[in-house]
């Protein structure tokens, strides 16, 4: 499946000791992502779709196609849950 997804507008993302901390400034709450869940943030910050998202995982980290599919889709679906991602048109 192929999603429209991009970052909410009241998350800010920032670098700190080697991986990015997300601050939903609506809930207070804070994420911490490794390098994993990085490269897929920042690939939604440049308007990839999933499928894109899987490929660069793949390109970037020794994985499967199929076990980057299931896991970037997993992650998306927790970023979706926790409001940090949404659903564009």
């Amino acid at each position: 499946m192929s999603r429209a997804l991009r970052p909410h507008n009241d998350v800010l993302a920032r670098a700190f000791e080697g991986k990015l901390v997300l601050l939903h400034l609506g809930t207070g709450e804070y994420f911490t992502l490794n390098a994993i869940g990085a490269t897929v943030w920042n690939s939604l910050g440049s308007g990839a779709t999933e499928p894109e998202i899987t490929s660069r995982v793949c390109a970037t980290y020794e994985t499967t196609e199929e076990e980057a599919a299931r896991d970037v889709g997993a992650f998306l679906e927790m970023l979706t849950a926790n409001g940090l991602i949404l659903a564009t048109e």
